[in-house]
C-alpha cells in the first residue's frame, strides 16, 4: 500500500520555504553584522519563514492517517530539527544573546557558550537537513507522473540513511575538534634527532672521568625529550654518563652555579671542566640543531678531554684554500700580490671551497689556520701544529718551505698531501721520507662513476669501495662494501723506482680503485686496449715513520691522489668521503681510537652512478608502460571466461 503522490509532492515547496528561512538567518548573522537594521529585517524574516514551514508541516502530520502519516512524520521531524538549529544559531550570535538578554560572569564564559551553541546547532542542522532533503527526493521519485503511489518505506529508509551520513560527518568533526584540544600536530616531513655515533661512544668510553650531562629546560618540552633520549642511549652504550634535568626557575642556585642564563642550555661536565651547548626551546627552531647533535656533542667532548689543537693548511702555491689563487692575472690585485706568490694563468684554477673541511676540523676539536711564508712556513712549523695539510697545490714549494715541512715530519709531525693532476707540485722532495711518487695521468673508470655532465668526461668521477683495514679509513673499511667513495680525477700513487716495485714497510695503501678503472694515458676518457690496462690502482697511502731517538714518535703522513674528493660538493653529498677524511685527521692527530662515523640526519643530495641512471631511465621509459599493459592484460583475461558464459 502507498499514499497518493499528490498528498506529499504538492507540498514540497515547504522544504524550500524552510531552507530559504535558514539561509536568511545565516546571512543575517554572518554577512550583515555591520548593518543592524538590515540584519534584524533579514533575520526576522528568515526565522518567520522557517517557523511557518515547521508549523505547516506539523499540522499536515496531525491531519494525516494511515501510511500517509508515516511520510508526513518523517518530514515534520526533519523540519522540527531545523527549528532547533535556528534557536541554537541565535544563541551563538551577539545579536541573539542580546535579544535573549543572556548574562555571563566573564567574556570567556560568553565566548565558550557561543562556541558550544554554534557547534551544537550545526550538528542538529546537518542531522535535520540531510534527512529532510533525502525524504523529499524519495517522495518525488515514488509513483508515476500521473499517479499515484508514494513508497512510504522508501521515504523512511532514505531519510534514515541520510541521517547516518550526517552522524558520521558530525563524529569526524567532533573527533577533529577533540584532537585539536591536545595541541598536537603531525608533521610528515622528515625529521630525526641524530643518535650517538661510534666516535662519540669511543670518546666517552675512554674519558678519564665520568661525563655528566646537565639540561636546563622547562618540565614539559619536546626538545628536552629529544636530548634526553640521545644521552640515555649514550649512557646505556658506555655506562659512563650521568644525566640531570632541571627547570631553571625551580633551581635558581644550581642555575647560578652553572651560569645558565636561558632555557635550552646543556652543560657537559667532567671534573672541573665543562662545555656549554645552547638549543632553541621550540621544536621547529631546534630541528637544525638536533639533526647534527652528534657532531656538536663530539666537539664538546674533545674539548673536555683535551685542549683545542691547531691544524695548519699551506697557502701560496695554488692550493684550494689559497686566497691568492682567486685573483685573476693582470688585475689590480695582481700587482698587489705579496712577494713570493705567483698566480696560475689557467681560467679554471680557482680553488674549490673547503668550508666542509673547516667545519669538520671544528667538530673534531681542531682550530683551522692558513699557513704560508708570511706565517712562517719558510722558517719552521710551529710546535702547536697537530697536523699540516697541503691540499691541491699547483706549484712547487720554495726550498725553505720544503725544508720546514721535512723537519716537521722528522720531529714527529703529521702531514696530509692531497694532489691534483697537471700540477707542477711533486713529491720528489719528500721521496726519501715518504717513499711515494704520483703518476702524471688521470685515473678514470668508464663503468662505475658518477654522472654529473652526461658526457664522456664523467668517467674521471670514479667511485670505489676498496679500503684496507688501516685506522685512517676505519669507517670506510667497515661500511665501504655497501657504500662508496668518490674520487674526482685522481692520480695513482706508486712506489719509487722501477715499475712493479714493492711498497716500503712504512707505507700502507689505504684506498684502491675498482678493477674496472684504468690510467687514461691519452686523455680521451675511453679505454684503449694495448695502451692502457684495467686494474686496482692505489689512490691513497698512509706513511708511518719509525720511532726516533729517545723514543720520539715517528712522523705520520697521508697522501691522497685526489684533492677534489674532499671539497664541499663531495663531502656534503657523500657521507663516506666525510667519514674517511675525519678518520684520516684522527689518525694524523694520533686519536685513531676515536675513529667512527659522526651521525647526522641532515638531508643530502642524491648522486647516482652512470649504471644506476641507465637502470632508472629504462625502468621509467619501458618498465612503467609494460607494467600498465600487463595489468590491463590480466584484467581482460579474467573477464573473458565470464563474458563467454553470459553470452
Amino acid at each position: 500500500m502507498g499514499v497518493t503522490r499528490e498528498t506529499v509532492v504538492k507540498r514540497l515547496w515547504l522544504g524550500w520555504l524552510v531552507a530559504g528561512g535558514l539561509a536568511g538567518v545565516l546571512v543575517a548573522m554572518r554577512a550583515l553584522e555591520e548593518w543592524s537594521a538590515a540584519q534584524w529585517v533579514v533575520g526576522a524574516g528568515g526565522a518567520a519563514a522557517t517557523l511557518a514551514g515547521v508549523a505547516w508541516q506539523a499540522a499536515a502530520w496531525r491531519r494525516a492517517e494511515g501510511e500517509r502519516r508515516t511520510a508526513e512524520f518523517v518530514l515534520a521531524l526533519a523540519y522540527f530539527g531545523c527549528a532547533l538549529a535556528l534557536a541554537g544559531f541565535l544563541g551563538s550570535s551577539d545579536a541573539g544573546l542580546e535579544w535573549l538578554s543572556a548574562d555571563f560572569d566573564s567574556p570567556r564564559e560568553r565566548s565558550r557558550f557561543k562556541n558550544l551553541a554554534l557547534a551544537a546547532s550545526t550538528i542538529v542542522l546537518v542531522w535535520s537537513v540531510l534527512p529532510g532533503l533525502a525524504a523529499q527526493w524519495a517522495a518525488r521519485q515514488g509513483g508515476s507522473p500521473r499517479g499515484q503511489a508514494v513508497d512510504v518505506r522508501r521515504v523512511r529508509e532514505t531519510a534514515f540513511s541520510a541521517l547516518g551520513t550526517g552522524m558520521l560527518g558530525a563524529t569526524l568533526a567532533l573527533s577533529g575538534f577533540a584532537g585539536s584540544l591536545g595541541s598536537r600536530t603531525v608533521d610528515f616531513s622528515y625529521f630525526k634527532t641524530s643518535v650517538p655515533g661510534d666516535a662519540v661512544r669511543e670518546i666517552v668510553a675512554n674519558l678519564d672521568g665520568r661525563l655528566q650531562a646537565v639540561l636546563f629546560f622547562p618540565d614539559v618540552n619536546p626538545v628536552k625529550d629529544e636530548l634526553v633520549d640521545y644521552f640515555e642511549v649514550l649512557a646505556r652504550a658506555t655506562d659512563n654518563v650521568g644525566l640531570e634535568t632541571y627547570d631553571r626557575f625551580e633551581q635558581p642556585a644550581l642555575s647560578a652555579e652553572y651560569d645558565a642564563r636561558a632555557d635550552g642550555e646543556v652543560f657537559l661536565r667532567m671534573g672541573d671542566r665543562r662545555e656549554r651547548l645552547a638549543f632553541a626551546t621550540e621544536i621547529d627552531e631546534a630541528r637544525g640543531q638536533l639533526v647534527g647533535l652528534d657532531g656538536r656533542v663530539q666537539r664538546a667532548l674533545l674539548l673536555l678531554a683535551r685542549d683545542e689543537r691547531t691544524a695548519y693548511a699551506t697557502i701560496g702555491h695554488g692550493e684550494f684554500n689559497d686566497p691568492f689563487a682567486r685573483i685573476a692575472p693582470g688585475s689590480r690585485a695582481d700587482a698587489e700580490e705579496p712577494q713570493g706568490y705567483t698566480l696560475d694563468s689557467r681560467a679554471d684554477a680557482a680553488p674549490q671551497p673547503l668550508d666542509a673541511l673547516r667545519g669538520l676540523l671544528g667538530l673534531l676539536g681542531y682550530e683551522y689556520s692558513d699557513f704560508g711564508v708570511r706565517e712562517g712556513l719558510g722558517d719552521r712549523v710551529p710546535d702547536d701544529a697537530a697536523l699540516v695539510m697541503v691540499i691541491g697545490p699547483r706549484r712547487r714549494f720554495l726550498e725553505a718551505e720544503t725544508a720546514a715541512l721535512r723537519e716537521y715530519l722528522e720531529r714527529g709531525g703529521s702531514l696530509l698531501f692531497a694532489l691534483e693532476p697537471g700540477a707542477d707540485f711533486s713529491l720528489e722532495d719528500y721521496e726519501d721520507l715518504l717513499a711515494v711518487e704520483a703518476d702524471t695521468a688521470v685515473l678514470v673508470d668508464d663503468v662505475r662513476h658518477l654522472r654529473l655532465t652526461g658526457g664522456p668526461s664523467d668517467a674521471r668521477f670514479a667511485v670505489t669501495n676498496r679500503f684496507s683495514a688501516h685506522p685512517a679509513v676505519a669507517t670506510a673499511g667497515r661500511e665501504g662494501a655497501a657504500a662508496g667513495m668518490a674520487v674526482l680525477g685522481a692520480v695513482p700513487l706508486w712506489p719509487p723506482g722501477e715499475a712493479g716495485a714493492a711498497w716500503d714497510d712504512a707505507v700502507t695503501p689505504v684506498v684502491r680503485s675498482l678493477m674496472s678503472s684504468f690510467v687514461d694515458r691519452n686523455g680521451n676518457y675511453r679505454y684503449d686496449d694495448g695502451l692502457e690496462m684495467r686494474g686496482n690502482y692505489d689512490l691513497a697511502v698512509a706513511v708511518e715513520r719509525p720511532i726516533g731517538e729517545g723514543g720520539r714518535p715517528g712522523g705520520r703522513a697521508l697522501v691522497y691522489g685526489d684533492a677534489e674528493m674532499f671539497t664541499d660538493p663531495v663531502v656534503a653529498s657523500l657521507a663516506l668521503n666525510a667519514a674517511a677524511l675525519a678518520d684520516g685527521i684522527r689518525w694524523l692527530g694520533r686519536e685513531e681510537e676515536f675513529a667512527g662515523r659522526i651521525e647526522s640526519e641532515e638531508d643530502v643530495p642524491i648522486v647516482h652512478t652512470r649504471s644506476e641512471d641507465v637502470a632508472w631511465f629504462y625502468g621509467i621509459i619501458f618498465g612503467a608502460p609494460l607494467l600498465v599493459l600487463g595489468a590491463g592484460g590480466v584484467v581482460l583475461y579474467r573477464r573473458r571466461p565470464g563474458s563467454a558464459e553470459g553470452s
